[in-house]
């Protein structure tokens, strides 16, 4: 609205959200000539009318949200990168929020893959992201200003629970092996060890979730007559482990104490396991 002659301008029915939101109160903003729009006042969210009389010389900043909207509804793989940003996915489309507004998704902060999302994981170069075909690395310091690499080795990532932030690389089960990536550098780490055939037989890349403890992937699988687990590290290959997949719901580690931290393994149906460590094999002690 314009103001050319100092009289309030009467704002009435002023919209009320609906839905699943906590709105606790909604900003006025003013256009005047080519001064963009400015902002005049913040109102209760129920409110519905408004009367400005605030002069040119006091209004406020330009709004920062025209371009401002809400995540996708299928937006999945929430990850927080550093300096506020959330990364999300649908489809084949990347999206980053604004930095600390993570109700806020600007399409130009959207970047294209040729393949669709499945998973990532924040290394020291960058986002790994997994795919259906290619991985992907992201780097950037703003949504603004994100890159997307996609890496030259076509390794599909088979489950996204199986990919692991290991510090320097990313690990993540494919239909042929472990892919290690680190950098612009995407390995299949597991091929000396077991043929592609026999990796996808034995642990069912699919069904894998694994989790990094004391520098070890540790991975659980269910291939339809064993459900299992093992640990791996490119010192130590692939170990067996005791614990079995039937007996773990989910795993939290203690990521603030270092990786000797105590983890806790919820069993399906009654009592839990906790301070579980790994050797050889994995020990285990119940509450």
């Amino acid at each position: 609205m314009q103001r050319w002659d100092g009289a309030a301008v009467e704002v009435t029915a002023i919209p009320v959200a609906s839905g699943n939101f906590i709105v606790q109160s909604k900003r006025i903003y003013r256009a005047e000539l080519t001064a963009g729009y400015q902002f005049v006042a913040e109102i209760p969210a129920g409110q519905t009318d408004f009367s400005d009389n605030v002069e040119s010389e006091q209004l406020g900043e330009s709004c920062p949200s025209l371009d401002w909207i809400a995540p996708d509804p299928n937006m999945r793989g929430l990850t927080a990168l550093p300096n506020g940003v959330m990364l999300g996915a649908f489809g084949n489309t990347l999206a980053f929020c604004e930095p600390y507004q993570p109700h806020a998704w600007p399409i130009r902060y959207q970047l294209a893959m040729a393949y669709d999302f499945v998973a990532a994981a924040v290394a020291s170069a960058g986002v790994v992201i997994g795919t259906t075909g290619k991985p992907y690395l992201v780097a950037g310091s703003e949504p603004a200003a994100m890159s997307l690499v996609p890496l030259d080795q076509i390794h599909a990532c088979a489950s996204k629970r199986s990919m692991v932030d290991m510090g320097e690389y990313v690990l993540y089960a494919s239909p042929d092996g472990l892919v290690a990536v680190g950098g612009t550098d995407a390995r299949l780490v597991t091929e000396p060890l077991i043929l592609p055939a026999q990796f996808k037989q034995r642990f069912n890349p699919a069904s894998i979730h694994a989790y990094r403890f004391e520098d070890r992937y540790l991975a659980f699988y269910n291939n339809g007559s064993e459900r299992g687990s093992f640990s791996f590290s490119v010192e130590a290959l692939i170990k067996n482990a005791t614990i079995t997949d039937a007996q773990v719901g989910s795993i939290a580690v203690d990521k603030i104490t270092g990786i000797n931290a105590a983890f806790v393994l919820a069993r399906i149906g009654t009592g839990s396991i906790t301070n579980a460590y790994i050797g050889d094999v994995i020990h285990v002690g119940q509450f």
